[in-house]
């Protein structure tokens, strides 16, 4: 079992001076073992205070100037393939249809997703689409993230900050 934290759209120092101290104590409080952004970052700060509570992996968003970020990135947790992408470049935005066809080419059974700014979590046909909102410049509700497990299940949930 691998305790994740996944956030997206942090926006900083561009949008806003500094990540919620929410985004810190939840993550704490949940004992996350590895933290997946979904891009976005625009602060090299931002992820050196998550790597102080787990490793990051991060993807590189339509805001990103930092070097060396990734479009599309893809691991394994327990037995799923994850795989973040941000999700710029669709459109309408979030469109779920373009985003399982993104899933389903790189043969993900988990796609992390941002750039809405809005949560969701979405499983179709065995295929997840997860986007965590944001913490700092939500988009149609408070600021998000999310915190879960995934291993032989994927048990995510969206927490308000």
């Amino acid at each position: 079992m691998t305790k994740v934290g996944i956030l997206s759209d942090t926006h900083i120092p561009d949008r806003t001076s500094t990540l919620p101290e929410g985004v810190i104590t939840t993550f704490i409080q949940h004992e996350v073992e590895l933290i997946l952004h979904a891009g976005d970052v625009t602060s090299e700060e931002v992820l050196n205070m998550l790597g102080e509570i787990a490793p990051v992996r991060v993807v590189r968003g339509n805001m990103d100037w930092l070097e060396g970020l990734p479009l599309l990135d893809t691991l394994n947790i327990g037995s799923f393939r994850v795989c973040l992408f941000h999700g710029s470049g669709i459109f309408p935005r979030g469109e779920t249809e373009q985003l399982l066809y993104i899933a389903k080419h790189e043969n993900c059974d988990v796609l992390i997703t941002g750039h809405t700014h809005s949560p969701r979590i979405v499983e179709n046909d065995g295929t997840w689409i997860v986007n965590p909102g944001s913490p700092t410049v939500p988009q149609i509700s408070n600021p998000t993230l999310i915190v879960g497990e995934i291993d032989s299940e994927v048990k995510l949930s969206v927490v308000q900050i």
